[in-house]
């Protein structure tokens, strides 16, 4: 997904858990919610406009 295109390094589980948290927090801060969708590996994951994830990553320090 996001962070692999565009390059970040530190995917594994436990550190996308936490950057989904903080997206999540980030839409539920501006009124929104995280629609969700069914994965083959996760069961369900949620999605995530481009804009909170670009304000999630620079949160956790991987954009300027």
């Amino acid at each position: 997904g996001f962070a692999l295109s565009r390059g970040f390094s530190d995917t594994d589980n436990a550190t996308m858990s936490r950057f989904g948290k903080r997206a999540a927090r980030i839409m539920r801060d501006g009124g929104r919610e995280p629609k969700e969708t069914s994965d083959q590996g996760f069961g369900t994951v949620k999605l995530f406009p481009e804009d909170i994830l670009e304000q999630a990553a620079r949160e956790f320090g991987w954009l300027e």
